[in-house]
């Protein structure tokens, strides 16, 4: 299967701008959690059997035909005509202005990226939604546009709509929305026309005495398989859209997997796809060829709505486990625990296909978040300054490495580590994090180990932060689980900080003095001392444990 999936890499990374590729190996190299004895296990199929064969999604997804759009301007005037001509409604009942544009968009620069995904009130897809789709894949790339160039980005947007970017509109709408709106019942009328009329799998020959279709508002739940319960839980706080062609509605679902659309379709079928940005605004990037978060398509399917679950052998399951730790963390361990939440825009990338070039299973660089040089050599530096330039806003925060042979704890662990660097980061900021990310490689190259032997200049700045990450691991994993987790020994001590919060401080003391000025054992006992004089600490021999020499 490693054979199987490396083609898909090296296929994959010709959709790569170079500069990224390289981006890639160069810092994967090193990783602020070690790989420790990760038991591989056989994916899953939906039927709980096991399997050697993964989903058959992923890669491009490939276009048909173009299909005639119902929502146009254009077909629904016709649509309205027939109606009239028929006696079903009266001429001139209603205003057959547009409501909405149908629009494309190509990015010049990072900066219009930027906007562009700031607009998190639109739905955005890679690819055109006015086209048949032959075969659903994990990411579009227009095949007009070189690969090492910007591709298109479509969206739908409300007429008067101030996107922040150059667009080119290819077709103006009337879209029925709102159950609110002033005429919505005539207007639907003349949605589920023009939808019989411009849609094959609509269409009746024989609608004569018939009653109108009902409408349908999709809902449903989504789920993902837990390999250490057996069973299906809910995916949290995940957008799913609902869409048929240019009409689209989207919902986030609840802490149980929830949906429910808030738009009626006068159509057999939609299609349903999720999206992996959610109501923390966390984007979660699935595959490294796409200028949007990871998606998952289950294609056409009832207007009802639809339940689904994903298990191992999906392209989606490692995104939905990570989505769940993620909101574990920022909506019980966070608030619990009273220490700051990573940031609000935070970008993971759950990149397995990486791990051909390291025995890595999760790094928190924070490349997005600064934004800055990192203290390395002038030519890694001078990489970095290049493709910072192209697309920054691409840059991972977080890299999760682990795919669908690992387990859902060990997701949930690896995650949880990343997650705890992310909070500390709000403290410390970029300066900080380029000392400790600078520390880190520069261990890796000259000895071998991330984590060093204590004796670097910069180790101070991975000590004070490895023991915090693995203190909140640890929490984590003790709350999650209601059982003990062992903190594995280092250089720094890592139990530190688990036996100063046993003995003495609140996990919000600690974290309150992890400021910039905290890089070593030594100021952070000072800090701790000094904030917090009223504790005894000789008798739990905190001194001796923070007095390692830096």
């Amino acid at each position: 299967m490693k054979t199987l999936k490396l083609k898909t890499v090296v296929m994959n990374a010709k959709k790569l701008m170079p500069m990224a590729l390289l981006l890639c190996f160069s810092f994967v190299i090193w990783s602020c959690q070690k790989d420790d004895a990760l038991n591989p296990l056989n994916v899953i199929k939906a039927d709980g059997s096991e399997t050697d064969e993964e989903e058959v999604y992923n890669g491009l997804t490939v276009l048909g035909a173009q299909e005639a759009n119902p929502y146009s301007t254009q077909n629904m005037r016709y649509a309205y005509n027939v109606l009239v001509s028929e006696g079903d409604i009266q001429p001139g009942i209603v205003p057959m202005d547009a409501t909405h544009l149908y629009i494309r968009t190509r990015p010049t620069s990072e900066e219009e990226l930027n906007s562009i995904l700031s607009c998190n009130d639109l739905d955005l897809f890679d690819y055109p939604l006015d086209y048949e789709i032959v075969s659903q894949g994990t990411y579009y790339h227009d095949p007009t546009i070189p690969d090492s160039e910007y591709t298109y980005i479509y969206t739908v947007i409300p007429m008067g709509y101030p996107f922040p970017a150059t667009y080119e509109v290819l077709d103006s709408c009337i879209i029925p929305l709102d159950v609110n709106e002033a005429h919505y019942d005539i207007l639907s009328m003349i949605e589920e026309k023009s939808c019989e009329l411009f849609q094959s799998d609509n269409m009746d020959e024989n609608r004569a005495g018939r009653q109108r279709r009902a409408s349908h508002s999709p809902s449903g739940t989504i789920s993902v398989y837990n390999t250490e319960t057996n069973s299906i839980e809910g995916i949290r706080g995940i957008k799913v859209t609902m869409r048929n062609g240019v009409k689209v509605s989207s919902r986030f679902t609840d802490d149980y997997g929830n949906y429910a659309s808030e738009t009626e379709f006068k159509c057999k079928n939609v299609r349903y796809t999720l999206h992996f940005q959610n109501t923390n605004g966390v984007h979660i990037y699935g595959n490294l060829a796409t200028l949007l978060p990871a998606y998952y398509g289950k294609g056409r399917c009832s207007s009802d709505g639809l339940t689904f679950a994903l298990y191992r052998n999906s392209v989606a399951w490692k995104w939905a486990t990570t989505n769940n730790a993620e909101k574990f963390y920022f909506t019980t361990i966070c608030p619990n625990y009273n220490i700051a939440q990573p940031a609000s825009d935070l970008k993971i990338w759950v990149a397995p296909c990486l791990n051909y070039f390291s025995n890595a299973s999760g790094s928190a660089p924070m490349l997005h978040k600064m934004r800055s040089d990192l203290i390395l050599s002038d030519s890694i530096k001078n990489f970095f300054y290049v493709f910072r330039k192209f697309a920054a806003n691409l840059l991972p925060d977080i890299l999760i490495l682990l795919d669908e042979q690992n387990t859902t704890l060990q997701f949930k662990k690896v995650l949880w580590h990343e997650l705890a660097h992310a909070s500390h980061y709000q403290n410390v900021g970029s300066t900080y994090w380029n000392n400790f990310v600078g520390g880190i490689i520069w261990n890796q190259i000259h000895l071998g180990d991330c984590y060093g032997t204590g004796t670097h200049y910069r180790d101070g700045y991975i000590g004070v932060g490895e023991m915090w990450a693995y203190f909140i691991e640890c929490k984590a994993y003790n709350q999650y689980t209601n059982g003990f987790m062992t903190i594995a020994d280092y250089w720094f001590k890592p139990a530190i900080m688990k036996d100063l919060n046993t003995n003495m401080l609140y996990t919000s003391h600690i974290f309150a003095c992890l400021t910039p000025n905290e890089h070593s054992h030594y100021s952070l006992k000072s800090k701790l001392q000094q904030t917090y004089p009223i504790y005894y600490w000789t008798p739990l021999k905190i001194d001796k444990k923070l007095a390692i020499k830096q």
